[in-house]
């Protein structure tokens, strides 16, 4: 106050400031806070504020009802380890852990982490926290929204299991299973069999061509794939000839289709060395080229049927007394309704099909007309071996046939000629 100089008071005197900004600064805080909670509780995802113990001190509904609980008030003043098994899944202690994940948050300013929380009825779910500091009332508290990722996880864990399942496939299938960059053919991933095959380790491939290390003994087999694999988007059993690290040529079965890796087109390719399967079949072409030379040069037909009663093998003799130069025409033919006339062909197929059924012994000599390519008939005599398989069932009858047409005309001729003498004889006997 002021005051004369007999102390009598006659005035004041006083500082005043303007608090216009800092009452709507308040003003706009207590909205703010009051817009920030009614976005909380209207919130679908759940929602909660940790306070300096580590303890909820705010929720929404959403919260509640994501631990299965009826209202928020149930799990407030809770501590996030509360809400969650009693371990995670790394073992660690759920209320050490959680404390943990909150002074990271403090620290960093933001943390974002998964969590396994645990409903009221005991079953356990995967979630993913954010946790961001705020200020609230003028306290430092914790922010925390998380998000149900049960599915999510489900559907990692069938991803995780399927890309196990492959990698296992890949690694351990005994054919060389190779992943090329479309574009230009790079090698991005091959397994160990593509190793055993080629002779080239993995460091020696990966990131290079197929034409760098000039594995493709034949280009135009390399082109085939390509213009298969651009027409069908996969090829199958291609045969084709690759080159190992040694010189060495190799004869593949190749199947590949164009797959995405990492948004990348690619080749999977998986192939089977058939080496010496080829050189297999060039042996036994061999030896049945042999074979059917000595078949060729036999004297007599030789003939095998399987149980359907079709030709499977005859030989340039067969094709001779049939009457046809290329014996290979009958392979496959109906042996009865081809080479039988009408009249006899119904009595021997019924005799054939009753030794394939076991219903009669096999007959080891039968004679019976055929009919040849031009409709005449020859007489056969056959002597048969039947073929069984290790089961001892009937596979198929193997029969040597000779043309005995003229043999038995000159019987007949002889035949008639003995008894025209001996009609002479008698005849003379009585003048």
């Amino acid at each position: 106050g002021i005051r004369d100089e007999d102390g009598v008071l006659t005035g004041f005197h006083g500082v005043s400031r303007d608090i216009t900004t800092r009452k709507r600064v308040e003003e706009e805080w207590r909205e703010s806070e009051s817009r920030f909670l009614d976005v909380m509780h209207a919130s679908r995802d759940a929602i909660a504020v940790i306070g300096e113990n580590n303890r909820f001190v705010d929720c929404n509904e959403s919260a509640a009802k994501m631990h299965g609980y009826s209202t928020r008030e149930d799990i407030l003043m809770c501590h996030p380890g509360e809400l969650s098994p009693p371990r995670q899944p790394d073992g660690r202690d759920s209320i050490e852990k959680a404390d943990e994940m909150i002074r990271l948050a403090s620290e960093k300013g933001y943390h974002r982490f998964e969590w396994m929380h645990r409903k009221r009825n005991g079953e356990d779910f995967w979630s993913e926290v954010s946790l961001t500091p705020i200020f609230y009332e003028g306290k430092r508290l914790l922010y925390a929204i998380w998000r149900d990722i049960t599915e999510l996880k489900q559907a990692e864990e069938v991803l995780r299991q399927s890309e196990e399942k492959f990698r296992l496939i890949f690694y351990n299938t005994p054919d060389s299973i190779c992943i090329n960059r479309l574009k230009d053919g790079a090698y991005l991933e091959v397994n160990k069999w593509f190793t055993v095959y080629s002779g080239f380790m993995p460091e020696e491939v990966i990131g290079k061509t197929p034409r760098q290390i000039n594995i493709w003994a034949d280009p135009a087999d390399i082109k085939k794939l390509l213009k298969y694999l651009k027409e069908k988007g996969v090829v199958s059993n291609l045969e084709a000839r690759f080159r190992t690290k040694e010189g060495a040529i190799r004869t593949c079965l190749m199947s590949a289709a164009i797959v995405n890796v990492q948004g990348e087109p690619c080749i999977l390719s998986i192939s089977r060395d058939i080496t010496h399967l080829k050189e297999l079949e060039v042996q036994i072409e061999r030896e049945r080229n042999r074979a059917q030379m000595y078949l060729d040069i036999a004297g007599v037909m030789l003939l095998v049927l399987d149980v359907d009663g079709k030709i499977s093998l005859i030989n340039k003799k067969g094709g001779e007394v049939l009457g046809y130069d290329d014996p290979k025409e009958l392979i496959g033919v109906d042996w009865f309704e081809k080479c039988l006339p009408e009249k006899v062909k119904d009595e021997v197929r019924g005799v054939f099909d009753q030794i394939i059924r076991g219903k009669i012994k096999p007959v080891e000599y039968y004679e019976n007309p055929v009919c040849t390519k031009s409709g005449a008939e020859r007489l056969m005599s056959f002597h048969n071996t039947f073929l069984y398989d290790e089961s001892g069932r009937i596979t198929g009858v193997l029969s040597s046939g000779e043309d005995i047409t003229e043999r038995v005309r000159a019987e007949e001729v002889l035949r008639k000629s003995e008894r025209e003498l001996k009609i002479r004889n008698e005849i003379s006997r009585l003048f």
